[in-house]
């Protein structure tokens, strides 16, 4: 049996949040369901597209979602959003790291 590296647990761990914050919102926050996972979607494409930008644009991104929650009346469920998108990018910084160095040990 395989074992798991950081990567993977990682992953896992993600979609579990993103489940648990599917779940909240839906139920708890009383949030359209379709809405809730257009936020998880969008949460998830925004890390794909910028895990490699730097921090400060993060600290960007995240502060835009919070004025947006201000702004909507729907702070919770946009601070659970950039807790996903922090999530996301966290995960996959752990997924291309995990990478790399599979394939320096895979040439030398």
């Amino acid at each position: 049996m395989k074992q798991l590296g950081k990567a993977e647990i990682a992953l896992i761990l993600y979609v579990i949040f993103a489940v648990v914050v599917f779940v909240i919102s839906a139920f708890a926050l009383k949030v359209p369901i379709v809405t809730v996972a257009f936020i998880v979607l969008i949460q998830a494409g925004l890390a794909v597209c910028m895990h490699k930008a730097p921090l400060w644009l993060h600290v960007v991104v995240i502060a835009a979602e919070l004025a947006l929650g201000i702004f909507t009346k729907n702070v919770i469920l946009m601070i659970l959003a950039a807790l996903l998108y922090f999530a996301g990018v966290v995960v996959l910084s752990f997924w291309f790291r995990g990478n790399t160095r599979r394939e320096k040990r895979v040439t030398e």
